[in-house]
């Protein structure tokens, strides 16, 4: 009987200090710091994480710091960071204080946050407000490109507050140097000119700096670009693919991918691949994965006498066979679809625009794929371009992007469907 008290005994102390270990180990602290609430209103604490293979975090110290100060953690890093970016932040030594607070500032940490906090931190500034911050990380980007081409110095704070064509004026103006590479035949150290602002190449007011001026001499013509390219490119025989009916068209394509010349059909890039209309109406080419190996032939099903539609994947689209597949409506069914077209019709155009009237995946006066829409642009609209560049789906983007309206001169979209 005695044995069997001083077993037990021991026992008890043994469970006693693995229970004091634990509590005094960085799991146990892991499991003190709550940063989520659950619809129930109970907490969670971080080291839900830890349950996770291959799984890490930031010191115990520096989590807790930075969620008292407003932080929080998200496997997908929206609303929080991931754990992996606090690993990276304490690494750079930028205060979990700092980090914390400046998301609870923002409320999201999958935008500017998420690249800005560091520089906004070696800045040596403390932003009061969510405006402040997205100008400071605006201003750090320009005071790079400034600085690099020896531009006439300017507070980051006034960089940052600079309108899209102040900043563009301010380069072409001041540069002194060219950024060898942001500088090609339609970049000017970064300052993209496409057809709309050609005219800011023959302004006075620019051609007084020299540098602009000498690149502008050198710079060559829209048609001496497009003669240098076709010197460049292989010319195909093409002849004989008038001859190949349009549905046969996939076929063709795939056994004669080398004689394919695909600016001889409009294409249209869409959620689900690049789409070619043969031109007869009906008929599309579908390309999933951009090669011509895997081209597929679609069949448009009439649905009115001026209206074709088709199910590719998950995707709806409707189009007009008189104007052609590039003005199509792409949606997640036929019916949101159709509506998308027909508010389109109602609508009418020009008027002001923000992305929630164009976006696909709810009914509104468009029904634009993202794919389709950064594409544009990139090309006609890169100020616009660099906020949405790095989403991938219309859900993703926050909604003070989304919600923004821009006066659009409605010349912008010449030769792109108007919204």
């Amino acid at each position: 009987m005695k044995a069997n008290h001083s077993t037990a005994v021991r026992e008890a102390k043994s469970r006693e200090e693995i229970k004091n270990m634990f509590l005094e180990s960085d799991f146990g602290m892991y499991s003190e710091i709550f940063d989520r609430k659950n619809f129930d209103g109970t907490w969670q604490s971080i080291d839900r994480y830890l349950d996770r293979e291959d799984t890490s975090m930031p010191s115990a110290d520096w989590c807790r710091k930075f969620v008292i100060s407003g932080g929080s953690f998200d496997s997908c890093g929206s609303w929080g960071i991931t754990p992996k970016r606090g690993i990276e932040l304490e690494y750079l030594n930028i205060p979990a204080h700092f980090a914390g607070s400046m998301l609870a500032l923002l409320g999201r940490a999958d935008y500017d946050y998420y690249h800005g906090v560091v520089d906004v931190y070696n800045e040596g500034m403390v932003p009061k407000t969510r405006a402040e911050f997205h100008t400071l990380v605006a201003g750090i980007n320009r005071q790079k490109i400034a600085q690099e081409a020896k531009a006439k110095p300017k507070s980051t704070v006034r960089l940052g507050w600079m309108k899209e064509d102040e900043f563009t004026r301010y380069l072409l103006k001041t540069s002194t140097r060219i950024i060898s590479n942001s500088t090609r035949y339609n970049h000017f150290n970064g300052v993209y000119f496409y057809e709309e602002n050609e005219n800011f190449l023959t302004k006075s007011e620019f051609l007084r700096n020299p540098v602009f001026a000498k690149w502008v001499s050198k710079r060559p013509s829209e048609s001496v670009r497009k003669e240098r390219q076709l010197a460049k490119s292989y010319v195909s025989p093409v002849g004989w693919l008038k001859k190949v009916p349009p549905y046969l068209m996939a076929a063709a394509m795939r056994k004669n991918k080398e004689y394919f010349n695909s600016t001889s059909l409009d294409m249209s890039r869409t959620s689900v691949g690049r789409i070619f209309d043969t031109g007869d109406g009906e008929i599309l080419i579908h390309c999933p994965d951009n090669s011509k190996k895997t081209a597929k032939t679609i069949f448009g099903r009439k649905i009115k006498w001026n209206l074709f539609s088709v199910k590719i994947g998950d995707k709806c689209f409707i189009w007009n066979p008189s104007n052609g597949f590039q003005n199509h409506i792409e949606a997640n069914s036929f019916r949101e679809a159709f509506n998308m077209w027909e508010n389109r019709s109602r609508k009418g155009e020009p008027r002001p625009l923000c992305f929630n009237d164009i976006r696909n995946d709810r009914t509104g006066t468009s029904g634009f794929c993202l794919t389709g829409t950064k594409s544009f642009l990139q090309n006609r609209m890169p100020f616009v371009y660099r906020l949405v560049s790095k989403y991938s789906s219309w859900s993703e983007i926050p909604n003070e992007i989304m919600s923004t309206v821009w006066d659009v001169d409605f010349k912008v979209f010449k030769g792109y469907p108007v919204p």
